[in-house]
C-alpha cells in the first residue's frame, strides 16, 4: 500500500518537472522567433542609407546583450554543478560527465553549421562588393556623366559660337532690343534651344527668347558672381535642363538653355543613386558582416543554450535517483534507518529504489527490536549498578584477561580503575589470585590480600565468584572486597588493651609488697651484714629498681588500655608541632632539629592532649633510634616538616637518621602493640600513634629513609572553616 502510494507521489512529482522543461523549451523558441521579428522590424525601419549604421549598431548591441544573457544563464547552471562536484555531493561527477557528453553531441553539428554559414555569408558579402561589380558600376556612372557632359560641351560650344557672332556682339544690335530678340530667336530655333537670353553684368535682362521665363535680377547676379566672364556650364537636374554661359563682352553675357531627354535624366538619377548607395553599403560591409555573424552566433548560442538546458534536464533526471540512493546510503551509514528514496520511474533504477526502501525498512525494524532488548538490558544493568553503588563493599567485574567491565564507586576509589582498563596491569598483586581462580573449578574463593592504597598498606578480604562461562571455562568473575585493615587493627588493639589491663592488674598487685620487702630487708639487715656488704646493697637496690621499672611499664600498659575518648576542638597543628619541637630541642642539645613550617595556619579538629602525646612519642622514638644507631660519629638529625595544606588536608613528616629498619622488616606490623625494634622498648609508641591518627580520621605512613633512618608521614583533614578560607 505504501509502495503504490510512493509511486503515485513520485509520478505526480515527475510531471511538473517535465512540464517545466517543455515550458522552458517553448520560451526559448518563442525568444528565437521574437529575435527574428525584432531584427526584421528594425531593419525595415531603415528607410534611408543613413539609418543603416544605426540599425547595424543596434543589432550588434542587441546580439551582444543576448549572447551575454545566454552565457550567464547557462554558465550559472554549469557553475553550480561544478561547485557541487567540488563539494563532493553525491552524483555530482556523473552529472558533469553526462552534461558534457550531451552538450558535446548537441554542440558539434550546431557549431559546424554556424561556422560554415558565417563563412559563406562573408564570402557572399565580399562577392557583392567585388572588383568586377565596382568596375561595372563605376563604368555606368562614367557613361551617364560622359553623355551629360557631351550635351553640355555642345551647348557651351553653341554659346561661345553665338557670343562671337558679329550680328549678336555688335553694339548696335545690343542697343536695339527688337533686332536683338529676333536674332537670338533665330539662333534658338536653329540650334534647338529652350532659352536664349542676354544679360548685363548686374543681371539686367537685355533680350530673351524661349519657353522659359527670364531670370530675375537677383538670379542673374548669382549666375555671374564670378567677375571673370569665362564660359561656364550649369546643370539643373531637377528641371532637366543644361545652362551654358558665355561672355559677349565685358558688360554683357549670353545664357543658353537646352532640355535633356527625360529617360536620360532618369537613367542618370538611378545610376547616381545606385552608385552612392553601393559605396555607402561598401563602407558599411564590415559592420554588416559583424551584425550577421553575431546574428548567427546568437542563434547558435541560443540553440546551444537550449541543447545544454535539455542536457541538464536529462542528466538531472538520470542522476537524481542515483544521488537519492547515495544520499540515503550515507544517512543509513550515519544511523538513520528510516530514510526512504523516491521511486521516480518503473525502470531498473526504480526497482533498485524499491529494494533499497524494503532493505532500510527491514533494518529499521531490526534496529527497533535490538534497541528494545538493549533498553531492557540497560535497565537491568542500571538496577544492578544502583544496588552496587549503595553497597559499602567494593565490587568489580573482571574477565579472564583482566579487563574491567564494571566497577562501583568504592572499587573506583580504592583501585583507581575505570571500565575498560586492565586490572592486572595496574594491580599485579591480584595476578596470582585471578590466575588461580580462572584455572580451578571452584565457583567461589575467598582470600585476604595486602594492597597499597594512597601510600598506605591495607588488608582486603577478597571474594571471587564466577559470573559467566564459555563452555566449561570461566569467562568473567565478580570480585567483592572489604577493607578489614581498621577492623583487624581495632581487634588487635582491643585484644592487647585487654591483655594490658589484665597484666597491669595481675602484676601490679605483688610489685608493691616486693618493693616494700626489699626496702625493709635493706634497712633491717643492712647494718648486721658486714661480709659482702656491697653485694647485699647491690642486690636489694636492683630489686627496688627493677620493681620501679616494671611499675612504670605497667603504668604505660594501663594508659594504653584506658586512653580516654578524644574531645575535638579547632587546633592549629602548626603551632602545636612548633612548641613540641622547641621543647625537645631545649632538652636534646646533642641532636640537631630542623623544623620547616607551612606559611599559613593549619586548623584541624583535634584533641590537643592526644596529639601532643602522639608527637612526643614520635620524637622520643627518633631520639632513641639515633642513640641506638651504630654510626656514633655522625651527629643525630631530626627533620620535622609541616607541609602546605593541599586538597583539604595537612601533612606532617618526621624523619631521622637513626638506625632505621632491616630490609626484611614488615613496617606495617610495627603499628601493632608490643612490636618493637628497640632493646628496651615496650612497642606501644607506634600503636598509640596509629590509634590517635585513626580517631582523627587521618592516616599514617611509615617508610625507610633515603639515607637510612626512618620516615613517618601523618595526614589529617583540615576543618571545614579552614577548607572554605584557606588563606585565613
Amino acid at each position: 500500500m505504501s509502495h503504490s502510494k510512493a509511486e503515485h507521489t513520485n509520478s505526480t512529482m515527475l510531471l511538473p518537472r517535465l512540464h517545466i522543461g517543455w515550458r522552458q523549451l517553448a520560451v526559448g523558441l518563442a525568444g528565437l522567433a521574437a529575435l527574428a521579428l525584432l531584427i526584421g522590424g528594425v531593419y525595415g525601419l531603415a528607410q534611408s542609407p543613413n539609418d543603416r549604421g544605426v540599425v547595424y549598431l543596434a543589432l550588434i548591441n542587441f546580439n551582444l546583450i543576448l549572447i551575454a544573457l545566454m552565457v550567464l544563464f547557462v554558465g550559472r547552471k554549469i557553475f553550480g554543478m561544478l561547485i557541487e562536484r567540488r563539494k563532493g555531493l553525491a552524483g555530482a561527477g556523473l552529472h558533469v560527465r553526462l552534461l558534457g557528453m550531451f552538450s558535446f553531441l548537441a554542440a558539434m553539428p550546431v557549431i559546424v553549421v554556424a561556422g560554415f554559414s558565417i563563412f559563406f555569408l562573408n564570402l557572399g558579402i565580399e562577392a557583392w562588393f567585388s572588383a568586377k561589380v565596382t568596375k561595372a558600376l563605376n563604368g555606368s556612372l562614367e557613361v551617364a556623366q560622359a553623355y551629360f557632359q557631351e550635351h553640355g560641351n555642345r551647348l557651351l560650344t553653341d554659346a561661345e559660337s553665338i557670343a562671337r557672332d558679329p550680328t549678336i556682339s555688335d553694339p548696335t544690335f545690343l542697343i536695339d532690343p527688337q533686332i536683338l530678340e529676333e536674332a537670338i530667336n533665330q539662333e534658338r530655333q536653329a540650334r534647338n534651344l529652350a532659352e536664349v537670353g542676354i544679360y548685363t553684368a548686374d543681371g539686367t535682362l537685355i533680350a530673351h527668347a524661349g519657353e522659359l521665363a527670364p531670370m530675375t535680377n537677383q538670379e542673374g547676379q548669382e549666375v555671374i558672381r564670378n567677375p571673370e566672364f569665362s564660359s561656364r556650364l550649369f546643370a539643373d537636374y531637377n528641371d532637366g535642363r543644361i545652362v551654358a554661359i558665355a561672355p559677349i563682352n565685358n558688360e554683357v553675357f549670353l545664357v543658353l538653355t537646352r532640355w535633356v531627354a527625360q529617360p536620360v535624366l532618369n537613367h542618370m538619377d538611378s545610376t547616381r543613386d545606385a552608385y552612392q548607395e553601393y559605396y555607402e553599403l561598401r563602407s558599411e560591409r564590415g559592420r554588416a558582416k559583424l551584425a550577421f555573424s553575431l546574428l548567427f552566433s546568437v542563434t547558435t548560442v541560443l540553440i546551444l543554450s537550449v541543447a545544454i538546458w535539455l542536457g541538464l534536464s536529462m542528466a538531472s533526471r538520470i542522476v537524481r535517483p542515483v544521488r537519492s540512493l547515495v544520499t540515503a546510503s550515507n544517512q543509513v551509514r550515519e544511523g538513520d534507518l528510516n530514510v526512504q528514496v523516491e521511486v521516480m520511474d518503473n525502470d531498473e533504477i526504480g526497482t533498485l529504489a524499491v529494494a533499497f526502501n524494503q532493505m532500510t525498512a527491514s533494518m529499521a525494524e531490526n534496529q527497533r527490536l535490538l534497541e528494545s532488548k538493549n533498553r531492557e538490558l540497560d535497565e537491568r544493568r542500571q538496577a544492578m549498578v544502583a544496588v552496587l553503588t549503595g553497597v559499602s563493599a567494593g565490587v568489580l567485574s573482571v574477565d579472564n584477561k583482566g579487563i574491567v567491565w564494571l566497577a562501583n564507586r568504592t572499587a573506583r576509589r580504592t583501585f583507581d580503575v575505570r571500565e575498560g582498563t586492565n586490572f592486572i596491569e595496574n594491580h599485579p598483586e591480584f595476578t596470582n589470585l585471578l590466575e588461580t581462580f580462572f584455572s580451578i573449578d571452584d565457583r567461589m574463593i575467598s582470600q585476604q590480600v595486602r594492597v597499597e592504597v594512597e601510600g598506605e598498606n591495607r588488608i582486603l578480604l577478597v571474594r571471587m565468584v564466577a559470573q559467566e562461562y564459555r563452555g566449561d571455562k570461566k569467562k568473567t568473575a565478580i570480585i567483592t572486597f572489604d577493607d578489614i585493615s581498621d577492623l583487624l587493627s581495632a581487634q588487635r588493639v582491643a585484644a592487647w588493651a585487654d591483655v594490658a589491663r589484665r597484666l597491669a592488674h595481675e602484676i601490679k598487685n605483688p610489685l608493691t609488697p616486693i618493693q616494700l620487702s626489699a626496702e625493709r630487708i635493706r634497712r633491717k639487715y643492712g647494718k648486721q651484714i658486714t661480709e659482702d656488704e656491697d653485694i647485699f646493697a647491690h642486690l636489694t637496690s636492683t630489686i627496688v629498681t627493677q620493681v620501679e621499672e616494671m611499675r612504670q611499664m605497667l603504668n604505660e600498659f594501663s594508659d594504653f588500655a584506658r586512653m580516654p575518648a578524644a574531645e575535638f576542638v579547632p587546633l592549629d597543628v602548626k603551632t602545636l608541632v612548633r612548641d613540641i619541637v622547641q621543647m625537645e630541642q631545649e632538652v636534646r642539645t646533642k641532636i640537631k632539629f630542623d623544623l620547616k613550617l607551612c606559611s599559613q595556619p593549619a586548623i584541624i579538629m583535634a584533641d590537643g592532649s592526644h596529639l601532643r602525646r602522639l608527637f612526643i612519642n614520635l620524637l622520643e622514638n627518633a631520639v632513641n633510634a639515633i642513640e641506638e644507631s651504630e654510626q656514633k660519629n655522625e651527629q643525630g638529625h631530626i627533620k620535622v616538616v609541616v607541609k602546605e595544606p593541599q586538597s583539604g588536608k595537612i601533612a606532617i613528616v618526621v624523619e631521622d637518621n637513626g638506625k632505621g629498619f632491616s630490609k626484611d622488616m614488615d613496617l606495617e606490623k610495627l603499628f601493632d602493640p608490643y612490636v618493637t625494634t628497640r632493646k628496651k622498648g615496650t612497642g606501644l609508641g607506634l600503636a598509640i600513634v596509629r590509634k590517635v591518627v585513626d580517631e582523627h580520621e587521618g592516616y599514617v605512613k611509615l617508610q625507610r629513609g633515603k639515607k637510612g633512618g626512618a620516615r613517618i608521614e601523618l595526614t589529617f583533614p583540615l576543618s571545614a572553616e579552614e577548607e572554605e578560607n584557606p588563606s585565613s
